[in-house]
């Protein structure tokens, strides 16, 4: 799949929330638009868009996404904690 019909996906399921918390308490989204959450969520887009939207509200309150953003966190040691962390959401989607 090609970034532009990737992100066009992204845009047309979530809008300007795509990257954002989801707030569970308040059922809302919020706080500014976070690279880590897009980093998760661009590689599931392929193999998992109708699994996107239940994935993208979680995806903030997991531990293995707080650890990798931690404060202090390089961005190569992120990037690849969260790498990790999409091919686990990615296998968990499938026992589904």
């Amino acid at each position: 799949m090609k970034f532009k019909e990737a992100s066009l996906i992204l845009a047309s399921l979530f809008g300007e929330n795509a990257f954002q918390k989801w707030g569970e308490s308040k059922q809302k989204y919020y706080g500014p638009c976070l690279r880590s959450i897009f980093e998760v969520l661009f590689p599931l887009v392929a193999n998992n868009l109708e699994l996107l939207v239940s994935i993208q509200k979680e995806i903030s309150n997991r531990k293995e996404y707080k650890e990798a953003t931690k404060r202090g966190a390089r961005a190569i040691v992120r990037f690849s904690k969260l790498l990790k962390l999409s091919e686990i959401i990615a296998n968990e989607s499938k026992k589904h």
